[in-house]
């Protein structure tokens, strides 16, 4: 992996300069989170890979305690640590990593409270002759040995601990990333989402699908299958201006949705309702959804549900919808309209796309 030399010579923590942060996001959305850093951030200069930006800015910390909502596309944010390179395939080759873990990463820990926990989380790409836990039970042997820290361990499942301190390792190719968060709690667990339903949407894929849709200000935007409300939540963050109707034929989801806008603070209108049978006129309003598919909907024998979704699309104007590959497949075949991909991730372990009609 060519990696730029800013970021192997300057995450070592012997620098003196602040400003090099690290944003893991969901897959494939590298792209869009580098954009809404660049809108958002003084950036310098920024690097991307799976899941990962890295960045450097202008004016070194940036303040998430009192303003989480600046980057939303992200599912975590650390201060950029390191970057260890040497890691192979073998076994062997992780005790390198462990070397310049202990030289360069624990001795970072002394700007933080021993009365909080440490919680090393490790990631990586490709196949590897050990596991996640191997590192990081190694890791937290040499937290143990050379600090006062007390470590929480994934492989046993230590529950989440108010101010624990995540310590993140990712590996890939040859380099091993290091960071330390900025939070306790990922930025994606958004704390308006207390109750949980099947088939939620990351809300960090829903602030993606908000700014690919990029409604015009004062005009409505729908999300017909709204479920718990995700989406239209998201979008009224980053749409004020707009007012919003979402409708759902489950009433469990329509109540969880109110409860979730109410608190975020949002006003949206959630009502119980069967789009395909009954859904908009034509209209100036912006359809933005995740449709039912998979288990809901078998694509097979559901021809008449792909006939409906392409007349709310016609209906509409402009859509973002995140869809199967096979979905999209579907309504290209019979639609009169351009399905525009602008980006390839991962719902419930399942590739979908997300797709832009205007």
């Amino acid at each position: 992996m060519n990696v730029p030399g800013w970021l192997k010579e300057n995450g070592s923590v012997k620098r003196k300069q602040s400003g090099f942060y690290w944003f893991r996001t969901p897959v494939g959305l590298e792209a869009i989170t580098q954009e809404e850093i660049e809108e958002n951030l003084p950036l310098v200069q920024a690097f991307s890979s799976h899941r990962n930006v890295f960045v450097e800015l202008q004016n070194g910390v940036i303040d998430f305690k009192n303003h989480p909502e600046q980057i939303r596309t992200a599912d975590d944010i650390f201060v950029f640590k390191g970057c260890y390179e040497g890691v192979e395939r073998a076994k062997a080759s992780v005790e390198g990593l462990l070397q310049y873990f202990s030289e360069y990463i624990l001795p970072g820990l002394s700007e933080y409270s021993p009365d909080f926990p440490v919680r090393v989380t490790v990631s990586f790409v490709g196949k590897r002759n050990f596991n996640r836990f191997f590192i990081e039970n190694k890791c937290n042997k040499l937290i143990q040995q050379h600090t006062a820290f007390r470590t929480l361990s994934n492989e046993i499942r230590e529950p989440g601990q108010e101010h624990e301190i995540r310590l993140r390792c990712h590996i890939e190719a040859d380099l091993a990333f290091f960071g330390i968060s900025l939070k306790d709690i990922p930025l994606h667990r958004r704390p308006w989402r207390a109750l949980k339903y099947p088939g939620q949407l990351r809300p960090t894929v829903a602030a993606a699908m908000a700014r690919i849709l990029k409604a015009e200000k004062d005009t409505l935007i729908i999300d017909p299958f709204c479920g718990s409300g995700t989406i239209l939540i998201e979008a009224a963050i980053q749409c004020p201006s707009n007012s919003f109707l979402g409708l759902d034929l489950n009433e469990e989801a329509i109540n969880i949705a109110r409860s979730a806008a109410t608190r975020a603070t949002i006003d949206i209108n959630f009502k119980k309702c069967n789009s395909l049978s009954d859904f908009p006129a034509r209209g100036k309003y912006s359809l933005v959804s995740n449709p039912p598919w998979d288990e809901k909907h078998p694509l097979q024998d559901r021809p008449a549900f792909v006939a409906q979704l392409i007349k709310l699309i016609q209906n509409s104007s402009r859509s973002v919808l995140i869809l199967p590959e096979e979905l999209v497949d579907l309504i290209q075949k019979t639609a009169t309209f351009d399905l525009k991909k602008r980006a390839t991730t991962r719902i419930r372990g399942k590739l979908a796309q997300i797709i832009q009609i205007a």
